[in-house]
């Protein structure tokens, strides 16, 4: 009986690393897609920075859109155990090994988040950039 509980548990554990490592093999893909976005939201940054303009709303949309950058950066979290991306103009802080201990699915469901908060940035900017 023991040592079908053990092997019951071993198989379990098994079970559950192979899920976990799929969802986090998931979450670094989408955390690698925001990135890229992000590559695109420092390049919409160098052009808009350029752009003088006396339009109010155009100005608060860029300061709003950057503030919301510069949270999304400080909140960006890396996937555990994988690469870690650094991008030229990116300057940012390491988090706590606290992120190690969370959830696989909790990991990706921030991944998936940080995605689509950088796309709304840059999908904001390029509105910018038509309007000029």
């Amino acid at each position: 009986m023991k040592k079908t509980i053990v092997l019951l548990t071993v198989i379990l554990a098994s079970c559950t690393s192979n899920n976990d490592k799929e969802v986090l093999n998931e979450a670094y893909e989408v955390h690698k897609e925001a990135r890229n976005w992000q590559k695109k939201v420092i390049s919409q940054w160098q052009i808009l920075d350029t752009l003088k303009t006396s339009n109010i709303s155009f100005d608060s949309t860029i300061k709003s859109n950057k503030a919301n950058y510069e949270l999304w950066k400080h909140d960006l979290l890396e996937v555990p155990g994988y690469p870690h991306i650094h991008l030229e103009g990116d300057e940012h802080e390491h988090h706590s090994p606290m992120q190690n201990n969370l959830p696989a699915q909790q990991i990706l469901d921030i991944q998936i988040e940080a995605r689509r908060a950088i796309q709304l940035i840059a999908n904001s900017n390029d509105s910018l950039l038509k309007r000029r």
